[in-house]
């Protein structure tokens, strides 16, 4: 088995070195919802988590949103209502 990495370099039209450096999650869009954020911010503080990295992992959610979400910044959405 070849593995995934070929397939995605043929995808994208990349050479097979250029994976190496991105990890295969970033390649994709992030798909999470007010919801899925508010689950993870709540596991965050019942200290299910210890760390961001651990906990954007878990809930495919990009590090520097759960970083702005826990730091006390609100959605743009709420921002401007």
């Amino acid at each position: 088995m070849m593995g995934i990495r070929p397939a995605v370099s043929r995808i994208l039209r990349v050479p097979p070195s250029f994976l190496r450096v991105l990890p295969i999650l970033y390649l994709y869009t992030f798909m999470y919802s007010e919801e899925d954020l508010s689950r993870a911010t709540l596991a965050y503080r019942n200290n299910e988590y210890t760390s961001i990295r651990k906990l954007a992992d878990a809930f495919l959610i990009p590090r520097s949103t759960l970083r702005h979400r826990l730091s006390g910044r609100v959605s743009y959405a709420t921002a401007h209502e």
